[in-house]
């Protein structure tokens, strides 16, 4: 535990090599990444009506998600916003912890910059907060957008989030 606090998490953990060997026993470490890790501290009321996702209406993941779908039984909440009578943009969770849960958010190209993400990631949060767990955010640092989606969600900057793929 003596990696720096306080530290502007734009560069490696300090013992990053011996973490990458530590899960390289494990399974093969493909890919890594760091960005800053997000809190929510306000929890915005989406301005459209969303749709919770679940085994029972997967079919609606269709005409864009669909490589989804198989993830549906895992990464709940599942919450989607339906726009021209298809889904067009999602968040689901995708780290869980009995006392967290990680945003995964994908809106179709077509789609973006309508402010589709902002409510689906509004919704996801209110619900996952109504489920007695803390809702998280993170993103790289290469990815502007999603850091502007942050910014617009009034997300406050806790640390660095480094996944391993």
């Amino acid at each position: 535990m003596d990696e720096p606090v306080g530290m502007e998490f734009h560069s490696p953990p300090r013992h990053f090599e011996a973490y990458v060997r530590l899960l390289e026993t494990h399974a093969p470490v493909h890919k890594l990444g760091l960005g800053p890790a997000y809190q929510f501290t306000e929890y915005f009321e989406p301005s459209k009506p969303l749709l919770a996702i679940t085994e029972t209406n997967a079919e609606r993941l269709r005409g864009g998600f669909e490589e989804l779908i198989a993830e549906l039984p895992a990464w709940q909440p599942f919450l989607a916003l339906v726009e021209e009578g298809r889904v067009v943009s999602v968040c689901r969770s995708v780290r869980i912890t009995p006392a967290a849960h990680e945003a995964g958010v994908k809106t179709l190209p077509n789609f973006r910059g309508k402010g589709y993400a902002k409510d689906v990631v509004a919704g996801w949060a209110r619900v996952v907060q109504s489920m007695g767990a803390i809702p998280l955010y993170s993103t790289s640092w290469e990815n502007t957008a999603s850091q502007a989606l942050a910014k617009k969600l009034h997300l406050v900057p806790y640390g660095a989030d480094f996944h391993v793929t």
